[in-house]
């Protein structure tokens, strides 16, 4: 018998306003939430939905939206200094690897 894998979730602004604890109910108990992209945004939902999804019970991971091009210290010091340094009770950050900003290159699984 195979164990169930848990259900989460990834959100950002696109999302627009979120029903947490229906997500919830879902049976949805993890969620990956944009924090930053770059090397100077911030997304304007970040901080409600890492409130509000963790008042519903969720465990939280921040992610960064990250662009190859633009310097890797300097996104990681943005990705930090929005995050917060504590994270006690959440899931490690992640960086989202999605674009190649024109510099080539392929994703292989």
């Amino acid at each position: 018998m195979t164990e169930p894998k848990p259900k989460g979730i990834d959100v950002s602004h696109h999302n627009g306003a979120i029903d947490w604890h229906k997500k919830r109910a879902d049976g949805n108990v993890f969620c990956s939430i944009k924090a930053t992209e770059g090397l100077t945004n911030i997304d304007q939902m970040f901080k409600r939905n890492w409130e509000a999804s963790a008042d519903a019970g969720f465990m939280n991971c921040a992610y960064h939206f990250y662009h190859p091009a633009l310097d890797a210290k300097a996104q990681a010091a943005h990705f930090v200094k929005v995050m917060g340094k504590d994270l006690k009770g959440h899931l490690p950050p992640l960086y989202d690897f999605e674009v190649f900003d024109g510099l080539g290159g392929k994703v292989t699984a």
